[in-house]
């Protein structure tokens, strides 16, 4: 449409309607809040939040075998602490396996828990994949109905809620419950 090819009125409706069917899911939610709209393929950021949210068991499974095998201890686990995040988990007795480099978390008395940077860095990608899939979903729901603004005939960005008002705050009529009641300049004496 925007090529510069010659697009006729009735075509408008028909590309839009298959510009919508191909990012959308076939069933969408009521609520572009609930996320979950488009597809797979239709962007690649949001393919990839994806991928790491979905293969994010594989991905922790293979930061603790590289972990064991690199420090020698067999019993060391990733774990999920609310507060410190994911962690390596290593018995007590294996506390001088640590690396001098290792960001401490917690100790107790059987266990020693610490993390390494890729290990952070992995964690805070998990923590905010759903935030950011949100967030990515948001912007291209919004890109999404821009697209079908500009391709509708006749519309104009006012006409649908979008754009803004170009009336300035003062000139608007006054709302609420002294709506009907003009500001008096006069002052009240006792």
């Amino acid at each position: 449409m925007r090529g510069g090819g010659d697009a006729s009125l009735a075509a408008f409706p028909t590309a839009l309607g298959a510009t919508i069917a191909r990012r959308l899911v076939d069933e969408p939610p009521l609520s572009s809040r609930e996320g979950g709209i488009f597809r797979n393929g239709v962007d690649a950021e949001l393919d990839g939040i994806r991928t790491l949210r979905r293969e994010s068991a594989t991905i922790l499974s293979a930061l603790e075998a590289a972990e064991r095998a690199r420090r020698g201890i067999p019993n060391l686990r990733v774990k999920f602490n609310q507060v410190f995040g994911h962690v390596f988990e290593v018995p007590g007795s294996a506390r001088a396996k640590i690396p001098d480099d290792a960001l401490k978390r917690q100790t107790l008395a059987s266990v020693e828990r610490y993390a390494t940077p890729e290990l952070v860095a992995v964690d805070e990608k998990l923590r905010t994949a759903d935030a950011r899939i949100s967030e990515r979903e948001a912007t291209l729901f919004f890109e999404l109905t821009e697209e079908a603004i500009a391709a509708a005939p006749g519309s104009s960005p006012r006409a649908c809620g979008s754009g803004r008002s170009t009336r300035s705050p003062r000139s608007r009529a006054p709302r609420g419950r002294w709506a009907g009641h003009a500001r008096s300049s006069r002052t009240i004496r006792s």
